[in-house]
């Protein structure tokens, strides 16, 4: 059982990042329900017997495969959350000038794969190495190595154009 003590402190210095990895990977088809879906992931760390190598891989990977399942719940349901998700504002809010920066960044991580954004978001937000990005996603380091810096690259390009 992972102790409540590891699970809180796992709260506090990651769940933000988690949120906004969620969002950033599903975007408008999940937005309503990511609050909800890191919620579950941090209760099923809670409930698991033994705990995992590394927990923010795995909440990582379990906050995804939450998404996943949502996103084959139904029609209606994605109908909905769409409708909803469009009235979100952007995930930065500081001063105007700030703001005007940030809206561009906000709308080139947009721009990008969906995977490509998932493994910025990880690296950069999370603060998560190559290896627990590559452990949540059942792929190589190097692979996301790789991805990372493409998403640099063409954040770059769009932010220079």
């Amino acid at each position: 059982m992972v102790p409540p003590a590891e699970i809180a402190e796992l709260w506090q210095k990651h769940s933000a990042g988690l949120l906004l990895l969620v969002r950033a990977r599903f975007g408008n088809q999940v937005d309503c329900d990511a609050e909800d879906i890191l919620q579950e992931s941090f209760a099923r760390l809670a409930r698991l017997k033994r705990p995992p190598e590394d927990a923010l891989a795995w909440l990582m990977r379990t906050s995804r495969n939450l998404a996943i399942d949502l996103l084959r719940s139904g029609k209606r349901r994605r109908h909905r959350e769409h409708v909803v998700a469009e009235g979100r504002g952007c995930w930065f809010q500081s001063s105007p000038i700030q703001s005007l920066v940030a809206a561009e960044v906000a709308e080139g991580l947009q721009q990008l794969e969906p995977e490509l954004r998932e493994v910025l978001i990880a690296h950069l937000w999370n603060g998560m190495s190559f290896r627990q990005i590559a452990n949540a996603l059942d792929t190589s380091s190097s692979g996301i190595h790789r991805q990372y810096h493409l998403a640099l690259e063409q954040l770059r390009e769009y932010m220079d154009a």
